[in-house]
C-alpha cells in the first residue's frame, strides 16, 4: 500500500468514526486525504470498496497486534478471553478517539458485519482459539466454525453497549459476559 492509499484510507477511517458512512462522502474524504476526487477514484471504486478495504486491512492490523499481546498464553480459555478484550480495547479506544456516537458506532458495526470477508477475519482468531483449547481438553468438541461465529456475534451484539459505559463499568461486565460464554463451552 503506497502512501496515497494509506493517507485516503486513514481520512476515511477518521471520518467514518466521526460522521458515520452514511454521513461521509466521498468528495470529503478527497478534501482530508488533500488529495483530488479523482484519486480516490483511482484506488477504490466506490465508498464501499474503500469502506471495505478500510475494514479488512484494520482488522488484519488488529490480528496481528493481539497475537503479538497473546502470544505468551498458553491456555486457549486465557487466549480466548484475553483476545476478546484486547479486539475491543482497540476499537473502542479509536471509536473514543474519533467522538462516535452511540448511533454511529451502531451503524458502522452492522455495515462492517455486512462485508463479505469481514466476519472471516474476526472469526479467525475466534476460531484458531477454540481449536486450541479442544485439542488441549479444555473446550467441549463442537463445531469450531459454528462456535467461532456465535461467539463472534455475541460479542458484536454487546459492542456498542460496552463502547460507551465508563471503562471500570465496562471492564466489569465485559469480563462477566466473557467469562460466562467461555465456561458455557468449557468441557
Amino acid at each position: 500500500m503506497n502512501s496515497t492509499e494509506q493517507k485516503i484510507l486513514a481520512a476515511a477511517g477518521h471520518l467514518f468514526f466521526h460522521f458515520g458512512f452514511k454521513k461521509t462522502s466521498i468528495d470529503e474524504i478527497a478534501v482530508a486525504a488533500g488529495v483530488g476526487k479523482g484519486t480516490v477514484y483511482n484506488y477504490f471504486a466506490n465508498k464501499d470498496e474503500l469502506f471495505k478495504k478500510l475494514i479488512l486491512s484494520t482488522q488484519e492490523a488488529v490480528r496481528d497486534a493481539v497475537e503479538k499481546e497473546i502470544a505468551h498464553i498458553d491456555r486457549a480459555d486465557d487466549r480466548l478471553l484475553q483476545r476478546s478484550l484486547a479486539e475491543f480495547t482497540h476499537f473502542q479506544g479509536k471509536a473514543r478517539d474519533a467522538g462516535t456516537t452511540l448511533a454511529m458506532a451502531e451503524e458502522l458495526c452492522q455495515t462492517t458485519r455486512a462485508l463479505e470477508g469481514a466476519q472471516d477475519i474476526h472469526n479467525k482468531g475466534f476460531y484458531d482459539e477454540m481449536t486450541l483449547g479442544i485439542e488441549q481438553g479444555i473446550f467441549k468438541q463442537f463445531d469450531a466454525v459454528s462456535m467461532a461465529n456465535t461467539f463472534s456475534t455475541m460479542v458484536w451484539q454487546f459492542s456498542t453497549r460496552w463502547m460507551f459505559m465508563e471503562e471500570a463499568e465496562f471492564k466489569k461486565e465485559q469480563m462477566a459476559v466473557l467469562t460466562l460464554m467461555i465456561d458455557g463451552i468449557r468441557a
